[in-house]
């Protein structure tokens, strides 16, 4: 799984924990260390990344998390429709992707599927 912006690195430590691999991308330098220290006895399934996900390349994976404010969500869709090469299980927490309709809400969790069918580099 890819989690977007993973802050204290709290979901990658709950996806490893069922046996998940994970990689998270942070901006904050502060964030990032903390997670991880925080990461460290699931290092063998967790990778945190310092940078920006907008401008860094992101794994192959099968599913990714995000809990973006509105305003960028737009730009989300189309970083997703134009990167995923492969179809993808997107969560986003809180917010809605403008123009696409979950697949499954859960609380404030809402599920979507991209096809992949972005351009394979």
């Amino acid at each position: 799984m890819l989690d977007l912006g993973s802050g204290t690195g709290g979901l990658l430590v709950a996806a490893a924990r069922r046996g998940i691999a994970g990689t998270g991308i942070e901006l904050n330098p502060l964030l990032w260390v903390y997670s991880r220290v925080r990461t460290w006895p699931q290092r063998r399934l967790v990778t945190i990344k310092l940078g920006n996900y907008w401008q860094t390349s992101w794994p192959e994976v099968d599913g990714i998390y995000v809990f973006l404010i509105a305003r960028y969500m737009l730009k989300l869709d189309r970083e997703l429709t134009k990167r995923l090469a492969r179809p993808t299980k997107v969560v986003s927490y809180v917010f809605d992707i403008p123009g696409k309709t979950p697949t499954k809400r859960l609380h404030n969790a809402k599920l979507y599927l991209y096809d992949g069918s972005g351009p394979t580099d």
